[in-house]
């Protein structure tokens, strides 16, 4: 079975090709051997699918897509299991469940919570069929919720060794200044870091997200706030962030000039982000000498601009901005997109990929502009470095293969402790899936996603999605049979 083209819009079919290639060799051996390596692993050897139970089998099998970028997985997934029916609207999930009430099986690869949510989840679960992997990782379920995913990552906020720190602002009677004024004072607390990102507790695809920096370096003290367009839902011009990255570190000097010639050999990304020339590294290394930022708001104007950008967003979205203030993480240039299964060999790392950041070569500096997302929201198009197989030039500017093995171990120790969260005679029977964005600079898990598959039947080799997909399919299928022989 090959790729089916007609799942696929031009970008996305190109990016995918160059997984099935040997750009992605790299890649997939680091899988494997990571994969190889944690299950060495004391800790997780206990930890595993046991299926058991009759051969009880659903009458039917519907997946649930609902992607928000229109993304061909759970398309390509139905075809792969060759069983099911695809719906994207909560009205065809209740048409297709209608037919056999108690006895389908569910299978989610869904976001959208107005299409599935945990709630539904557990009505589907309590009226005898089933969801796959269920209320765990259902929208509106931990990982939905940036909040309850940083609080169980964090102990209740006494261990911060796996996930990024955070304050969360409790907006309750607050109007949109007042709400702007607590974001500005929250991060004037920090005496550790001057860089944060601002966030809703709900939601993804950036929306709502926004880069906030307090600035005294200048001589005049405020904040720079270089894009709310995420906030208020209106395009602005974008302020570049300067990178953090040290001149004299050569590793991550080279991925740098790596990137440039990468973003200068596709006509979209050289467009975007490509707006000086470079000769050679020493060029890099000049620009990331150079910090300018763009207009240092004072604390009355910050407040203000970020008032208003919060009331269009409260009135374009019709609900209350509830942001976290994410208190600074270092993710280099790019960001580390894992997802996780639960197998009978253990948890396993299915598939990793690369998001990298829409970093801008200007004529006096190198940084972000914009949000990450897998389309550029500046411009709309969906972009090859969104969805990037990971070289060895990348891994060194991290620290090393080592060093990114940690950062992946973080990731699948938070996979344990939602494991954990299960009931006792579930957790080795739940085929639990479930993906995280890694911060390969700083070593820190930045979120993670409900039950995402947006990117993972383009970011892998096809017949790695294939044998994942069948696999996964067959252990719910399982997972079905036991639940039915209780």
């Amino acid at each position: 079975m090959d790729r089916n083209p007609e799942f696929y819009t031009k970008e996305l079919l190109n990016s995918s090709v160059i997984f099935d290639g040997p750009d992605n060799d790299y890649t997939v051996n680091l899988t494997d051997d990571f994969n190889d390596y944690i299950r060495g692993l004391d800790e997780f050897r206990h930890t595993r699918l046991r299926p058991a139970g009759t051969n009880a089998a659903p009458d039917n099998v519907i997946w649930i897509d609902a992607s928000q970028d229109g993304l061909p997985a759970t398309r390509e997934s139905a075809r792969v299991a060759g069983a099911g029916t695809v719906v994207n609207e909560r009205r065809e999930l209740l048409e297709e469940l209608g037919r056999f009430p108690s006895t389908t099986l569910v299978l989610s690869q869904c976001v959208k919570k107005d299409t599935y949510d945990v709630d539904l989840s557990r009505k589907i679960d309590s009226s005898g069929s089933l969801t796959s992997p269920g209320p765990l990782t259902a929208p509106g379920s931990v990982f939905s919720d940036k909040l309850k995913t940083y609080d169980l990552l964090s102990s209740d906020r006494k261990n911060w060794d796996l996930v990024a720190k955070y304050s969360d602002i409790q907006v309750d009677g607050m109007n949109p200044g007042e709400v702007a004024r607590e974001v500005l004072r929250t991060a004037s607390l920090d005496a550790e870091t001057d860089s944060f990102f601002v966030k809703p507790t709900e939601g993804g695809g950036g929306l709502g997200g926004f880069r906030l920096i307090r600035e005294s370096a200048s001589g005049k003290a405020g904040y720079v706030i270089p894009d709310l367009s995420r906030v208020s839902g209106s395009f602005e011009n974008a302020h570049i962030v300067p990178l953090t990255i040290d001149p004299s570190d050569d590793k991550a000097v080279e991925e740098l000039w790596w990137l440039y010639g990468m973003f200068s050999s596709v006509d979209v990304l050289r467009k975007n982000y490509i707006h000086t020339d470079i000769k050679n590294s020493r060029d890099i290394i000049k620009l990331l000498g150079n910090r300018p930022f763009g207009n240092v708001y004072s604390e009355e104007d910050a407040a203000e601009r970020l008032a208003k950008a919060i009331e269009s967003f409260e009135s374009k979205f019709n609900k209350r901005y509830r942001p976290l203030v994410c208190h600074y993480i270092d993710f280099g240039a790019w960001g580390l997109r894992a997802h996780y299964r639960l197998t009978v060999r253990g948890i396993e790392a299915e598939v990793l990929y690369a998001r990298i950041f829409q970093i801008s070569f200007e004529k006096d500096s190198i940084g972000y502009v914009g949000s990450d997302n897998i389309s550029n929201k500046q411009t709309g198009e969906l972009e090859l470095g969104r969805l990037a197989p990971i070289n060895s030039v990348m891994v060194e500017a991290v620290g090393g293969k080592d060093r990114l093995f940690s950062v992946l171990l973080k990731g699948a120790r938070a996979t344990k402790v939602l494991i954990g969260s299960l009931p006792a005679e579930l957790r080795d029977k739940v085929p639990v899936r479930m993906q995280f964005d890694l911060a390969p600079a700083a070593g820190l898990i930045g979120e993670g996603n409900s039950d995402s598959a947006r990117g993972f039947c383009i970011a892998q080799r096809w017949d790695r999605f294939e044998s994942n997909i069948s696999e996964w399919y067959d252990d719910s299928l399982a997972y079905y049979s036991y639940i039915k022989s209780r």
